[in-house]
């Protein structure tokens, strides 16, 4: 045989192949590249990818370019990264997914690419890159999703507007609607809110909580004041403990909504993953609330934490989805 086929032969079997997992945010986006074992070769980041916070054009952009630099960076083909997994905030809708999948095929034509909300991604943080369990989040945002044999169930995440009790938003509102309270003396119960509000804010009258509020509607603004209703829980705070539990049972409905209707008993075994910063948070209240709740009614569940970075997850999600096409 031709000398020269042999070595290409050769070289097609013995090149590595490699796994490609992205985090994408909206203010940042972390790419991870695993090889066959599932083990961090190289880790990058860029700028946000996602299209509702950045816009089509600089998503794009900002994905392709993350793509390319790990390759440069990582001395390797495209054509090594057999599988791409893309976790994104918020794309759950398929035109989202179908564009999301176009970017990558103009780098990556020959990759098996799958695009999942971040909800899947963290389930897979706590899993060991499994797609198999629930996972519930509460940081800005909440949402619940099962995910058993290869069905998915979600409840949950229809964001502030439609009320989604046990979010950081959700919270952060209740502490200001608490603060309001106490400031006019309206309250059933003393609170220590109100100061801590107007101290972490540098305000000095109740008055200017008016002008902090509206001068800008960002979401995060407000789910940032979870902090200080955790703090004024653990120090004893009846409205802050009331606030909590509220939460608690708000994000205790939507993870047992899936639970039932993924599992049939609730003896079954499975594994629930807290994510997000209100579940994880030094000493987090809602964190020990939930699993009080869900282990006294669903003893044999497994509650864990994400053991992992979400691109590494990603790059475990994109090996596994290779492996069991």
């Amino acid at each position: 045989k031709n000398p020269t086929t042999l070595v290409a032969v050769c070289l097609s079997y013995c090149s590595m192949s490699y796994f490609l997992g992205i985090d994408g945010g909206g203010s940042k986006t972390e790419l991870a590249l695993l090889n066959e074992s599932g083990e961090e070769i190289n880790k990058l980041k860029v700028e946000g990818t996602n299209q509702n916070s950045v816009g089509l054009d600089k998503a794009r952009t900002h994905l392709q370019t993350g793509i390319n630099d790990i390759i440069e960076k990582s001395d390797i083909s495209s054509n090594d990264i057999v599988s791409v997994c893309l976790g994104m905030s918020g794309c759950d809708r398929p035109n989202d997914i179908k564009c999301i999948k176009e970017w990558v095929a103009e780098i990556l034509p020959e990759a098996l690419t799958t695009v999942y909300s971040d909800a899947v991604i963290g389930l897979a943080a706590g899993t060991q890159g499994k797609p198999e369990g629930v996972s519930v989040i509460s940081g800005t945002g909440m949402i619940s999703l099962g995910i058993k044999n290869g069905k998915t169930i979600r409840a949950g995440g229809w964001g502030p507007l439609f009320n989604d009790i046990g979010s950081g938003y959700w919270i952060g509102i209740e502490t200001l609607h608490a603060a309001a309270k106490a400031a006019d003396s309206i309250v059933d119960s003393e609170t220590s809110l109100l100061q801590l509000v107007l101290d972490e804010l540098k305000l000095n009258e109740p008055s200017e909580l008016i002008t902090w509020a509206y001068q800008d509607l960002e979401w995060k603004r407000f789910a940032n004041l979870t902090r200080l209703t955790q703090i004024a829980c653990i120090n004893g705070d009846p409205v802050a403990e009331n606030i909590m539990e509220r939460a608690a049972n708000g994000l205790y409905s939507v993870i047992s909504t899936v639970i039932n209707k993924q599992y049939e008993s609730e003896e079954d075994e499975f594994t629930l993953v807290l994510i997000g910063g209100v579940l994880n948070c030094q000493n987090s209240v809602l964190a020990t609330k939930i699993t009080t709740k869900i282990q006294s009614r669903y003893p044999n569940c497994n509650i864990s934490h994400p053991e992992m970075d979400p691109s590494n997850a990603a790059g475990l999600l994109a090996k596994y989805n290779f492996e069991n096409k």
